[in-house]
């Protein structure tokens, strides 16, 4: 979209999509399996398994650093949503 931007909000910490699976399932207590799976033929070339975010963009732009670490985001969040969406 003209005129807007991606910018990314982040610590700057290595993830890997299963430890960030196994952070939400411990954060919300659930007894859910995680299943890695290979990615359907053809999908290879962009399948992402580790995720580092930099938010020097951010930074730059606005002068905001942000300061929690992943799993503290993931419990606010999942907090916050707990309590606007459950009745």
């Amino acid at each position: 979209v003209e005129g807007c931007e991606i910018i990314n909000i982040a610590r700057g910490q290595e993830c890997t999509i299963k430890m960030l699976a196994e952070e939400i399932v411990s954060l919300t207590g659930s007894r859910s399996q995680i299943a890695c799976i290979n990615p359907p033929a053809g999908r290879y070339d962009f399948e992402v398994s580790r995720r580092i975010g930099d938010s020097t963009k951010l930074e730059r732009l606005v002068g905001f650093v942000p300061g929690i670490d992943l799993r503290e985001g993931l419990r606010r969040t999942i907090e916050d949503w707990r309590r606007h969406h459950t009745r």
